[in-house]
């Protein structure tokens, strides 16, 4: 191996082990906040004690997140990507609606490996205001582009008022059964929720 190979690779392998620092740090500080916020309440704790809890600086958290309400929106672009995937393996063949319902119980159940957290992130969501708001903001982004998504599956370029109306319906519905799970731990699952809520909108739209 010449000098400029291994060079490039000593260099490579840096950046590898920078970017897993980083990427444990940004975790480590969810989980810490998701944590005291089961534990103290959002508004009671602080950004010093989220830091502080796995030894960073608050400097440090602010590298990562913005404010306490990103902390609880973390996963959020990512969570949308498990979504758009589950669109797409949908079989074809299925009504625009059945298609959403399909994806969106997919969905569901890929949370329900991570269940602690995420019935913590939406008793959160359901308990304060800001926080609500925001979610809203999320569900209408989610369902702009499960809508798009709905478009281009279906042959169109663009997504019609029906593909928007859909997709908000299964978004709305989907973030009421996460909220509804999260406020009921010993209750059922999130997927089973959203089937049932999911079969009430479909039986009202007959």
């Amino acid at each position: 191996m010449t000098s400029s190979a291994f060079g490039g690779t000593v260099t490579a392998v840096a950046a590898s082990l920078r970017q897993r620092k980083k990427a444990k740090a940004r975790r480590d500080l969810e989980r810490s906040a998701l944590r005291l916020f089961a534990k103290k309440g959002y508004a009671a704790t602080s950004v010093d004690e989220i830091a502080a809890a796995v030894e960073l600086s608050p400097r440090t958290f602010f590298r990562y997140f913005s404010s306490k309400e990103d902390v609880v929106f973390a996963s959020a672009d990512e969570e949308l990507e498990a979504l758009v995937a589950a669109l797409g393996a949908v079989p074809e063949g299925l009504s625009p609606y059945r298609t959403l319902e399909a994806a969106a119980v997919a969905f569901a159940r890929e949370l329900e490996s991570r269940q602690d957290d995420m019935r913590v992130r939406f008793r959160l969501i359901k308990q304060n205001s800001t926080l609500r708001n925001k979610a809203r903001e999320k569900a209408a982004e989610w369902a702009g582009t499960v809508s798009a998504c709905l478009a281009a599956r279906e042959g169109r370029e663009e997504a019609t008022q029906v593909d928007e109306q859909l997709a908000l319906l299964v978004m709305s519905a989907l973030w009421s059964a996460l909220e509804a799970w999260g406020d009921n731990p010993e209750g059922d699952m999130v997927s089973d929720v959203l089937t049932a809520l999911l079969e009430s909108c479909r039986t009202a739209l007959v």
